[in-house]
């Protein structure tokens, strides 16, 4: 999982600096079963208020489709909002 950071068992997370603002993606790992859920937040700095808009899945079925689907929403967030 490159540019990802292992911060405890099944919690990964990545950060990324955005031309407004700044990207943080997690990925949890659920105990009970072998599911992973995702969380994408976006601050963007740029705004006279600072603004955060956010993005989650769950339930996905392996650690890859969890970083790709970060990767997904990150770019759907991106094309959103700028």
């Amino acid at each position: 999982m490159e540019g990802w950071q292992q911060v405890t068992a099944g919690y990964w997370r990545k950060e990324a600096a955005l031309p407004v603002g700044q990207a943080v993606a997690e990925i949890h790992q659920r105990q009970a079963a072998p599911l992973y859920d995702t969380r994408l937040e976006i601050t963007v700095a740029s705004a006279v208020v600072p603004q955060t808009f956010a993005k989650t899945s769950i339930a996905l079925q392996s650690l890859v489709a969890a970083e790709t689907e970060c990767n997904r929403l990150l770019a759907e967030l991106v094309a959103a909002y700028y």
